[in-house]
């Protein structure tokens, strides 16, 4: 079941990145206006889903625990994904990364604006990242042992080749451009 989970979720991860690179290339325009257009609403649908998960505001702002309990540990964030292979077409050229950096800039207003939720957002773009590249490093001391070996396998799925460049390189860009 893990690996057919795995197959899924990469070969819709490799639709969205032919997508984004052949908007991103193959655009009319020099590429800027494909970046903004793909990042607005990636972003937008990135705040629906911390609303969903009860991680919308910061935790200063509410008077309980940020996020939902119930929501599983993985590797498999499809918004985070595409926002960095959205970055990723963006790193082609130096016009292409401003662009990028301008729909991020409208969208999340940067921390130094003062305003506490956008900079809580743009934290959340990176947890999930940070969290999947955790994970595995605890799999591989063996801190989910008693998980037996499909945890152990999804690990290894993760970070070793074939995968680890659908995958785990991905969640490393994300981190880096954080």
């Amino acid at each position: 079941m893990t690996m057919m989970y795995i197959e899924l979720a990469t070969l819709v991860q490799e639709m969205m990145s032919a997508l984004i690179l052949n908007v991103v290339t193959f655009d009319t325009s020099d590429g800027q206006s494909a970046i903004t257009a793909l990042v607005g609403p990636v972003l937008e649908s990135l705040c629906v889903w911390l609303a969903t998960t009860h991680s919308y505001f910061p935790p200063d702002q509410l008077d309980r625990p940020v996020g939902d309990p119930d929501v599983a540990v993985g590797v498999h964030f499809p918004l985070h994904h595409t926002f960095v292979l959205i970055l990723r077409a963006a790193t082609c050229a130096p016009a292409l990364m401003d662009a990028f950096q301008a729909a991020v800039n409208a969208t999340l207003p940067h921390p130094a604006s003062c305003d506490r939720v956008g900079a809580w957002h743009r934290l959340m773009l990176v947890r999930p990242l940070l969290r999947a590249l955790v994970w595995d490093a605890q799999v591989h001391v063996n801190m989910w042992r008693r998980n037996g070996f499909g945890v152990i396998n999804h690990s290894l799925n993760y970070g070793e080749p074939f995968y680890c460049f659908k995958l785990r390189d991905l969640d490393l860009l994300g981190v880096q451009y954080a």
